[in-house]
């Protein structure tokens, strides 16, 4: 049986399941394609979003625009989907020393700076678990998205309403000569968003992506119920039954899935920093951020190709870009309105060849 859709989508990650659920909510008809990998580095992802660059405090790019667009999204993509998969969280930033302090204290004064930035320094929070001799700062808004929760529950309604096949994609059943043409399904223009995969992508594949491996731990501290991300150097994340993931580490050379012991250990060696009680490991995981050169995601068309499309290289942010980009996608792809040019691929038309 064939199947004529607007638009095909390639990866059911999360900026291939927020694209595919606006495309739902604006009337737009689609079918994605995911070939169910239950190990991409959506799933193995912690869904953190927080404004703030903690290396150098300063804001996330373009995060006044990006920031407010995540609740709105994923609390409209709970009520459709039956789910809860929202969670806000204040977000506690342990301090290291005094001039950490200082100029904590300094930012949250800015006027760009101070909506997202508590004034107040922590000095009492579980004293017993958490080792906070110089205090903790609490950044506003944040929290995270149980991205398993939202890609099951996404994906079951995509089946549910006849726009989902779970496959891999195969490039050599791909027909790209009149508009598109693939197995049983004929379709105006085709949009990739295959994460780190894209370098299997022939037609994307010259795109500069900086791969990233990173690594994250499930952990058990007995005893301990709090509802706040903590964060020095890696991120301790609740997720309830006294369960917590622990990330993240950064690994640029290694490219693979597979966990290590040198990643393990980085994070026990971060988590003896900051926790004064044992914990126990339940899981361990590796996967691959689709990182970019420029720290930019890639929109677009491909130079040649009108029908073909890429949504990708988010790297860790796809919670925090995605539902916002999207929008400006849609608009690109509908209604013809310009892409921001630090987003679309034009700007590496040069390594097209």
């Amino acid at each position: 049986m064939n199947q004529d859709v607007k638009y095909v989508i390639v990866g059911g990650g999360v900026a291939g399941s927020v694209l595919a659920l606006n495309m739902y909510f604006q009337g737009i008809d689609f079918i994605l394609i995911d070939d169910g990998n239950k190990n991409n580095s959506s799933r193995v992802s912690a869904g953190l979003f927080n404004p703030i660059v903690f290396k150098r405090l300063t804001k996330s790019w373009n995060i006044d625009l990006l920031f407010p667009e995540v609740k709105k999204f994923f609390s409209k993509a709970e009520r459709l989907l039956g789910q809860s998969f929202l969670h806000d969280k204040n977000y506690l930033r342990i301090l290291s020393n005094e001039e950490e302090k200082n100029l904590f204290l300094e930012k949250s004064k800015d006027e760009s700076m101070k909506k997202y930035l508590s004034p107040e320094i922590i000095s009492d929070f579980f004293p017993d678990i958490i080792d906070s001799q110089s205090g903790i700062v609490r950044v506003k808004g944040t929290g995270y998205v149980d991205l398993d929760t939202f890609l099951d529950s996404s994906h079951d309604f995509f089946k549910s309403i006849n726009s989902y096949a779970q496959e891999e994609f195969d490039f050599e059943m791909l027909d790209i000569s009149q508009n598109i043409n693939y197995k049983n399904i004929s379709a105006k223009q085709i949009i990739f968003c295959q994460g780190f995969r894209n370098g299997e992508n022939q037609y994307f594949s010259w795109l500069p992506f900086k791969l990233v491996k990173g690594e994250i731990l499930t952990i058990k501290i007995d005893g301990f119920q709090t509802k706040d991300i903590i964060s020095k150097n890696i991120f301790i994340v609740p997720i309830g039954d006294n369960l917590f993931k622990v990330g993240a580490t950064h690994n640029w050379d290694k490219i693979d899935c597979e966990p290590t012991e040198e990643g393990k250990n980085y994070l026990c060696e971060h988590l003896g920093k900051i926790l004064k009680v044992p914990y126990h490991i339940s899981n361990h995981k590796a996967s691959v951020r689709p990182a970019t050169r420029d720290r930019r995601p890639y929109l677009g068309t491909h130079p040649k190709h009108q029908n073909l499309l890429i949504f990708n290289g988010f790297g860790a942010k796809g919670v925090i870009m995605s539902p916002y980009l999207s929008y400006g996608f849609l608009d690109y792809l509908e209604h013809g309105l310009p892409l921001d040019k630090d987003v679309n691929i034009s700007r590496y038309f040069k390594y097209f060849k």
